[in-house]
Order: C-alpha cells, then structure tokens, then sequence
C-alpha cells in the first residue's frame, strides 16, 4: 500500500510497524485505531474522513491516558483494516461535554453536522462507555476534543 502526498511517495516497509518517511522525517510505531466499538460505525467514520467532511473526533478524558498529543501522526484504519489513513493531530481542548462548541460539532461531520445532533448521538455513545465502567453520565464530564488533518491515504 503506497501513500500519497503532493509529489511525496511514501511505502510501509514490509514489517508490520507500517515505518513511514515524511519530507525526512521517520515516523514509526504510530498508533493505529479505528472510530467506534463495531464496524458499521468504524467504516461510515473513516469513509467521513476520507472524503474530508470529518476533520474532528471527541472522547472522553477518562477513557485515554491523557497527553497533549499536538501534532501528533496516528493511522486511521477501517474496521478491518483494510484501508489506511495517515493523519496529524492539529489542536486538542479538553472541555465539559455541555461547553462542546458547534464550530467542533460540525468539523465531526456526522448527521447534519449541528450541536444538537452532536450531543444527541455522543450522549449515547458516552453514556453505554460510562455504563460498562459502572460511571452515570454527566454533562459536566470532561471530553477531549482533537482535530486533524489528513497527510497520506
């Protein structure tokens, strides 16, 4: 699988590691993840992505061993992994999930891109993630916020 960027050609090596090169920089063992908990979410986000309308995601503070990650490269990956996108994180803001701006809402890409319809579906998916943990939602409950850019698909 090759990547491309401008007149920049860049190939994994044969090893797992998926080792890139970028305008001489080497970047490797980045961290490969994929949106969701199942595939039909995992594929309809990376695909949101690919076509450049998701620019943004959001999870929760508590869910990650929090790093101020800016500028950070990561793989984005479809469920099966199958298909890879090589991205860069550009800001991260940790906020009240009730502070979420509608500027990050529509920059997530999904449903009809407003805040309303943001809270509506990440209040489900946080609230099943905080169930499993035992944890009630709250507005109030701290959410990362990160955006990115695409590099290589």
């Amino acid at each position: 699988m090759k990547f491309r960027e401008k007149n920049i050609e860049v190939q994994p090596k044969v090893n797992d590691n998926f080792d890139f090169s970028l305008n001489s920089v080497s970047l490797t063992n980045l961290d490969e993840w994929h949106f969701g908990t199942d595939k039909k979410t995992a594929d309809r986000l990376f695909d949101l992505v690919k076509l450049g309308r998701k620019t943004a995601t959001s999870y929760l503070y508590e869910e990650n061993n929090f790093h101020d990650d800016t500028n950070k490269y990561s793989i984005l990956t479809n469920w099966d992994k199958s298909s890879r996108i090589l991205l860069n994180t550009i800001s991260i803001k940790v906020v009240a999930f009730k502070d979420v701006l509608p500027e990050h809402a529509y920059k997530e890409g999904e449903d009809d891109r407003t805040i309303k319809s943001w809270k509506r579906i990440h209040e489900k998916f946080f609230t099943k993630i905080l169930q499993e943990k035992g944890q009630p939602f709250s507005p109030d409950i701290k959410v990362v916020c990160e955006e990115f850019k695409i590099i290589k698909y």
